[in-house]
């Protein structure tokens, strides 16, 4: 692929776009961000209350069973995402993605504030876990149809030039997302104290997200659909058995989405799951100041996100997606030893910030090429199953697979070898798609036929 096309750029008479103007594109990318925010700080504030509420919605006799049962709570929300995947998919697809997103953060926001309202074992016995089971499934549901809906959706809305800054948007929103939750339920428990936390206090960062959820909402209330999601439906182009048809005509671009997918995925949950145990258990920095550590870290590591997609733009994907995962799979396994010399904090942070900045850049560069893989008719389906079934196996696989290495090894570093293993099988399958697209002169299945991987008008 020449330097010129492997960037996104594109000529056309209307450098806007058809159909799509400048304050659409705005309130477009403003709404991708708060909707990522609303979704993933919902779903992670679980994960970070999990300790506090274990007791509260199951037995308290047995803390460790108490505990297994709220993390297994947990899990069904991811089990919960492919499906949400395939139904949102669908509903873009057909109905628009206007309509999808719009459901997506309605049933977020609905599902969070239950979730701050639900009866406690103790008032409410057995009914009180199977609320939870209910709402967390719904959250778990409601997330599947996010992150690649609105990849989806604002790179349908960007200008060819600006694609990968556009999509970048919503991973963004995520990335605070992600990194809000523990910072609210850190000054909760501050404010609260411990006690007040685990009798009531829990409920406030799940009811705290209502103003959000509310915004969100009103945005994207005020949304358009696409142009090129327009043109499909003017021309009756809309497929209306979407699902089985990723699984039989689209299975090439849905394996490569999926493969690309768990490259990207492997890194932030290494981050966000394993760093904590790293820092804790190996490293021996108190478990709060790791809280408060990761937080701090999330942060200030969200402007990779941004960095990646201002590289698609200016480099191309192919290029900017290789670049992110060779810097990342040198990176992190140095990065890991330099942590453990001589137990300096500011040492631990800085490359606990580098680690998790390239993982960013890393997520930025993948979501436009899983985007152009799949034509305008099924993209929000391809997209959605390809991610969400990555989100499964990352997430079930990364953690244990993490130990795993430390422990087998005797080096508690060597568990950034996933991290590069993860890069290595990105490469690879990066380039069967490159030359899936450069050495075949028929159009490509799975690939939209208006463009190439990049973006950019054939």
């Amino acid at each position: 692929m020449d330097g010129e096309g492997a960037r996104w750029t594109m000529e056309s008479n209307e450098p806007d776009g058809p159909g799509v103007s400048q304050a659409m594109r705005r309130r477009a990318s403003v709404a991708g961000l708060v909707g990522g925010v609303i979704e993933y700080y919902d779903f992670n504030a679980y994960a970070f209350l999990a300790v506090v509420i274990a007791p509260q919605f199951f037995p308290a006799d047995n803390s460790t069973a108490s505990l297994l049962a709220t993390l297994a709570v947990f899990g069904a929300g991811y089990l919960a995402k492919p499906l949400g995947g395939a139904f949102f998919g669908r509903l873009g697809d057909r109905r628009g993605r206007k309509d999808a997103m719009l459901l997506t953060v309605l049933m977020m926001g609905v599902a969070t504030a239950l979730m701050g309202l639900l009866p406690v074992y103790e008032t409410a016995g057995l009914l009180s876990p199977a609320l939870l089971v209910i709402v967390r499934l719904a959250q778990g549901f409601a997330a599947g149809g996010e992150v690649m809906g609105a990849a989806t959706y604002l790179g349908e809305m960007a200008e060819d030039n600006r694609r990968g800054r556009m999509i970048s948007r919503g991973s963004l929103g995520i990335g605070i997302g992600a990194a809000l939750a523990p910072l609210v339920v850190g000054v909760v428990t501050l404010l609260v104290g411990a006690d007040a936390m685990s009798a009531w206090g829990w409920r406030m960062p799940f009811l705290a997200a209502i103003p959000l959820f509310m915004c969100s909402l009103v945005l994207r209330m005020r949304l358009e659909d696409s142009a090129e999601f327009t043109v499909l439906v003017n021309s009756d182009r809309r497929q209306k058995t979407l699902v089985w048809r990723i699984f039989t005509e689209f299975r090439r671009p849905l394996l490569q989405s999926f493969v690309l997918a768990t490259a990207a995925g492997i890194p932030p949950y290494f981050v966000i799951v394993y760093m904590n145990i790293y820092l804790s258990e190996s490293l021996g920095v108190e478990r709060q100041a790791v809280y408060w550590l990761s937080a701090f870290v999330l942060l200030f590591a969200l402007p990779g996100y941004t960095l990646g997609g201002w590289a698609a733009d200016r480099f191309g994907v192919a290029r900017s997606v290789a670049g992110a995962l060779l810097a990342c799979g040198l990176i992190v396994y140095p990065a890991m030893l330099l942590m453990g010399v001589g137990g300096n904090i500011a040492v631990m942070a800085l490359m606990y910030l580098v680690i998790a900045a390239l993982s960013n850049v890393v997520t930025a560069t993948i979501q436009p090429v899983l985007v152009n893989l799949f034509p305008t008719a099924v993209r929000y389906s391809g997209t959605s199953l390809g991610w969400n079934f990555a989100a499964v196996l990352v997430a079930g696989a990364t953690p244990p697979l993490a130990t795993l290495l430390s422990r087998a090894t005797g080096s508690p570093a060597a568990a950034a070898l996933l991290v590069v293993a993860a890069a290595v099988l990105g490469l690879a399958v990066l380039l069967t798609v490159r030359s899936h697209h450069t050495h075949h002169s028929e159009p490509v299945p799975g690939l939209d036929p208006g463009r190439t991987l990049d973006g950019r008008a054939k």
